[in-house]
């Protein structure tokens, strides 16, 4: 029988070798610690003022303070008051007004298009200087043409029916306000013979 082999290797067999691992030295033996150099007077966190420490001994050196760092979540933005958020939803709701109102405008052309009279407040308009300046009596079938710019300047005819005879009336629109002067009336030659001259 043979001999164990110690551990970790192989026992002999025939043919076979099995290399040995090498032998480490010993680790050195642990120092007794330096003494610990003197600290200088002074305020904490501040560099020493350099002293003569003999031709052996070193400065001692401090580290730079680290930043204190807080744990726990990343700060997030402030709250909005509910003051805030009232401010807000007003000046929303006023824009929003506003922005609808002028658009409501452009697309009725208010704009884009001088005001025209209403055919009906003309006629009646022209009635009432007929009857009340000119002391018409019978002013009937006032007609004033439709579509008329409230633009100074602007001039038209209106045709009425008075005592039996056909008149007219030259109505002239005097500024962008909507006032306008009406001439005296006009029988059918007489307003040829205007309009010729």
């Amino acid at each position: 029988m043979s001999t164990p082999a110690p551990y970790g290797q192989v026992p002999d067999s025939p043919g076979s070798q099995v290399p040995q691992p090498p032998v480490l030295p010993p680790p050195p033996a642990p120092q007794a610690p330096a003494p610990s150099p003197t600290v200088p007077t002074g305020s904490y966190g501040q560099t020493p003022q350099h002293q003569d420490h003999g031709p052996y001994q070193q400065q001692a050196q401090y580290p730079q303070q680290a930043p204190y760092l807080q744990g726990g979540p990343a700060p997030t933005t402030p709250r909005t008051t509910s003051r805030g958020r009232m401010t807000t939803i007003v000046v929303t709701a006023l824009v929003t007004a506003a922005l609808s109102v002028t658009a409501t405008l452009l697309a009725t052309g208010a704009f884009t298009a001088a005001p025209l009279f209403e055919q009906e407040a003309l006629e009646s308009g022209v009635r009432d200087v007929l009857t009340d300046d000119f002391e018409l009596t019978d002013v009937d079938d006032v007609e004033c043409p439709a579509d008329v710019v409230a633009q100074g300047g602007e001039q038209l005819e209106c045709t009425f029916t008075s005592g039996g005879e056909d008149l007219s009336v030259p109505v002239e629109v005097l500024n962008d306000d909507g006032q306008y002067r009406v001439g005296g009336p006009l029988t059918e030659d007489e307003a040829a013979d205007a309009d010729e001259g």
